[in-house]
């Protein structure tokens, strides 16, 4: 049995003109989509770690509009994530600055 290794993650849900922004592992075997956050670090609250996150995965600005919920999932590890087994999830909806629709993530301003 594996030791139990928790972490904490925020979430954006970005809904722009009827499309929401997801992103694409491309590393992988079996290749997903998943919505665009990260890890919360230790000190930070859920919603600076998303502004923090956001920055650093497209480069924008972001407009919290609301907390949707928090996603638990409990998993083995395993070669699509060896560095955790329990992940609580907290997801927003938030509004993107300067985020434009088919735009690769090295273009955005």
């Amino acid at each position: 049995m594996n030791k139990d290794n928790t972490h904490n993650t925020v979430r954006a849900v970005v809904i722009d003109q009827g499309h929401i922004l997801l992103f694409k592992t491309t590393d992988m075997q079996d290749n997903f989509y998943f919505l665009p956050g990260g890890h919360i670090e230790h000190g930070e609250s859920a919603k600076f770690a998303l502004h923090r996150e956001m920055i650093e995965e497209t480069g924008c600005e972001i407009t919290i509009l609301r907390f949707l919920g928090c996603l638990e999932n409990v998993f083995e590890i395993s070669e699509r994530c060896k560095c955790h087994n329990h992940d609580y999830s907290f997801i927003f909806e938030v509004q993107a600055k300067n985020l434009k629709l088919h735009t690769p993530l090295s273009d955005l301003d």
